[in-house]
């Protein structure tokens, strides 16, 4: 999710607190702060792409890295209003940490909750990265604070209606898609909150020929099949590409992913694509791994957002 997504949120759950909204109300200020940290693991751009997407939403979204966060910026707080409790403070910046790391889930890109321990990303697939709906609800619980005065109860079940209704209509369409696709060998479907439009879906469809990419709109009659992928058959090229650290590296990366395969000359070419986000129906995330005729390692690249980005994995 977005930064200022995330901060909207923190500051709107500080309302909860009963305070009046102010910026300078350490509850606000904490929740908030709380809220955008664990994105702050953006430093690590400066390493590179590679780094940046290998460790985003890792430690610093996890448990441990939430704590840790939100006891540095309570502590800190607690020093510039010393009349608060740091108790007090530390409960409501992770709250905001907590709604950081939750949200993150809640979308298709996932979060690192239990790490170190499990490098698993956790995703519920269920809201998109940026969420009109989510922004306004929240705000609107910034804008009621104002005096102090705020019905929890009511607001909390307007969100949790929401988070139902999104989940609702994943079901409803999952059910559209699978008939669609009646006769099909499946086995796994997985549906994706579109980076266009509320209603809109897209879905990853696995068969026991190869995978097939298509979008699902609530509201509009039938389904749209965007890719079919044949599946290649296993080979000691992909084999080799997939037990390389090009390889390893990108089944870490991402669940879904598809392999393709040709040869140029005596060179074996195996690719890797990321199937969970797509830009003008290209894949953002991709790589690279060129093989010799004895199953040598060439070259390996690995293309974050576009395919002209090219990072070389030496190791």
């Amino acid at each position: 999710m977005d930064p200022i997504s995330h901060l909207v949120i923190g500051a709107g759950l500080a309302a909860l607190s009963g305070e009046p909204f102010s910026w300078t109300n350490p509850i606000f200020l904490g929740s908030a702060l709380g809220a955008v940290a664990p994105d702050l693991d953006i430093v690590l751009q400066l390493k590179g792409d590679m780094v940046y997407l290998k460790h985003h939403r890792g430690f610093s979204h996890s448990l441990p890295g939430l704590i840790l966060t939100s006891g540095l910026i309570s502590g800190l707080l607690s020093l510039i209003y010393p009349d608060w409790s740091l108790v007090t403070l530390f409960i409501w910046t992770l709250l905001g940490a907590l709604s950081h790391t939750f949200f993150d889930i809640c979308n298709s890109y996932g979060a690192q909750l239990l790490g170190p321990w499990n490098s698993k990303k956790f995703t519920l697939n269920l809201v998109q990265i940026f969420d009109p709906v989510l922004l306004a609800f929240f705000a609107a619980m910034i804008w009621a604070a104002r005096d102090g005065r705020l019905n929890q109860g009511y607001l909390g079940l307007a969100l949790l209606g929401y988070l139902g209704f999104r989940w609702l209509m994943k079901e409803i369409l999952r059910k559209r898609v699978l008939k669609f696709h009646n006769g099909e060998k499946v086995s796994q479907l997985i549906l994706l909150p579109s980076v266009v439009g509320i209603f809109s879906w897209d879905y990853l469809l696995e068969t026991g020929s190869g995978n097939v990419l298509g979008q699902v709109h609530l509201f509009k009659a039938g389904v749209t099949v965007t890719k079919q992928l044949a599946k290649e058959e296993p080979n000691e090229a992909i084999r080799a590409a997939l037990k390389s650290a090009i390889g390893s590296i990108f089944q870490d990366f991402t669940p879904h992913f598809h392999v393709s395969y040709y040869t140029e000359g005596t060179k074996h070419i195996v690719r890797f694509f990321d199937l969970r986000y797509q830009l003008k129906k290209e894949f953002m995330h991709s790589a690279t791994v060129i093989l010799d005729h004895q199953q040598e390692l060439i070259d390996a690249i690995f293309h974050p957002y576009n395919a002209k980005r090219n990072i070389r994995i030496t190791s």
